[in-house]
């Protein structure tokens, strides 16, 4: 089915599978899309604040540039999609498949992310400063330069990420695990990482100021090369 440009304001599909069917639009405003199947629509722009998400399935949808803070879409699969540069500020995600999903430059300021499932997840600039991600899989994810200040991450998983220039500036890490993640010139300052696992870990330039580390493992961890230091130093004096 071609549904491009359709008005789906208010529109009840609950339930509703749509994979397959065209669907370009941004006027879903209201809509009722508890427990509808969307695959690959272009939802771009979109003002979800008023839907009903319960149970939606959006896998390899566009959701950019979306207004979408404060809904719930726990427990929902968002495989493979992308809400760059959305509003999700205090959007309930727990427990929610992001696998392969992409948040770059997205706002998720405070939102719950507890449970949630995100492996190789691509979120660089994003902010998740505040988030309550307790448990949740970030393995193979990119979270350069992505704002994870103050941020609860106990007994996450976020081992092979990429997390250069990052900021992690009081979030609790405790028993998280970050083995091989790349934390080159990330901000780490008071970061609790009790009992967290960063064998094999790239520490380059990490700042760990206050941090405390009590029980973590840094086994095989790669801490500042001076060599690179020099390097990064005379690039950024030269540009």
């Amino acid at each position: 089915a071609n549904l491009d440009g359709v008005d789906l304001r208010q529109a009840r599909l609950a339930g509703v599978d749509l994979r397959g069917a065209h669907l370009r639009t941004d006027r879903v405003d209201g809509a009722d899309l508890r427990g509808a199947r969307l695959h690959e629509a272009d939802l771009t722009g979109a003002d979800l604040t008023a839907c009903r998400l319960d149970g939606v399935e959006l896998v390899a949808c566009l959701v950019e540039d979306c207004a979408a803070d404060g809904v719930s879409l726990a427990q929902c699969v968002l495989d493979d999609s992308s809400f760059a540069r959305g509003r999700l500020a205090g959007a309930d995600l727990r427990g929610a498949s992001l696998r392969q999903g992409r948040l770059s430059g997205a706002d998720l300021r405070g939102a719950k992310l507890a449970g949630a499932r995100a492996e190789g997840l691509d979120a660089p600039e994003a902010d998740l400063s505040r988030v309550d991600a307790s448990d949740v899989d970030l393995t193979d994810a990119h979270l350069m330069g992505a704002n994870l200040s103050e941020s609860k991450l106990e007994r996450a998983r976020i081992s092979h990420a990429l997390l250069e220039d990052a900021r992690l500036d009081g979030a609790n890490l405790i028993r998280a695990d970050l083995s091989f993640a790349d934390l080159s010139r990330a901000d780490a300052r008071r970061a609790v990482l009790m009992d967290a696992d960063l064998r094999c870990a790239t520490l380059h330039r990490t700042q760990l100021e206050g941090a405390h580390l009590t029980g973590a493992r840094t086994d095989h961890a790669a801490w500042t090369d001076e060599e690179r230091a020099r390097a990064e130093d005379f690039t950024t004096h030269t540009t």
